[in-house]
């Protein structure tokens, strides 16, 4: 359950913080 949220949470910082950045850090 919290590792659902923690992962939840994840996505959404990811979201913000950009997939195209992300997909380079990747």
């Amino acid at each position: 359950s919290v590792y659902i949220v923690y992962t939840m949470l994840g996505d959404v910082c990811l979201f913000v913080v950009g997939k195209d950045e992300y997909d380079e850090l990747a």
